[in-house]
């Protein structure tokens, strides 16, 4: 891997992380807010699963367009 592939990779699992960390929680009806899991709020478990799906995308398509720089 390349530099510019190392560092969307860590981009990625750090972003995973702090989602994990502080996921989208629905704290009163209609309110979501993205607090501490040790809150114990419900999980808006449809928006945690959209945010992660969109950072998987992000983080493989930056691994991906960054490839060619990997042959040289």
């Amino acid at each position: 891997m390349n530099l510019w592939q190392k560092l969307f990779l860590a981009i990625g699992v750090t972003a995973l992380v702090l989602i994990i960390l502080f996921p989208p929680q629905i704290s009163v009806v209609g309110s979501i807010q993205y607090l501490p899991v040790w809150y114990r709020y419900s999980i808006d478990w449809l928006r945690l699963f959209f945010w992660i799906v969109v950072i998987v995308f992000v983080t493989g398509l930056g691994i991906t367009a960054n490839k060619s720089d990997h042959y040289r």
